[in-house]
């Protein structure tokens, strides 16, 4: 166990900025939740979060489940899908398909459609990370 602590204690970390097409939040809380995962299937690390905020009333285009796309060389693109709101968000594959789906509980939504017009809903995945 010393021997362990002084092997980590002689470990210069060091980091890297990598946020090369990371938006910022812009109005109203911003994300509260960020997760971690390969959501396209191609290697590479992406960001899963909700948005901003979504409502037509506020001046953000920063809206729905947000999908940052890694490249793996610390760059990433975006893509939004729906009109709600910040909330959390969590991954996993619940209709046993072998796509990771998305779910999400959202403060409120101002959706036009039936994709996020309920507080807490999943999005079943088609392995592009674009559904």
């Amino acid at each position: 166990m010393i021997i362990l602590i002084l092997i980590l204690s002689l470990i210069n970390l060091e980091y890297e900025e990598s946020s090369n097409g990371l938006i910022p939040p812009t109005l109203e809380i911003g994300r509260l939740e960020v997760e971690m995962v390969d959501i396209n299937y191609d290697g590479n690390l992406d960001l899963i979060s909700i948005g901003d905020h979504g409502s037509p009333y506020v001046n953000t285009d920063q809206h729905g489940i947000m999908v940052w796309f890694g490249d793996g060389r610390g760059n990433w693109q975006v893509y939004m899908n729906g009109d709600f709101g910040y909330g959390g968000i969590a991954y996993g594959d619940v209709n046993n398909d072998g796509f990771l789906d998305v779910g999400y509980g959202m403060h409120h939504n101002y959706s036009r459609n039936d994709f996020g017009d309920q507080l807490l809903e999943v999005a079943l995945g088609d392995g592009t990370g674009r559904n």
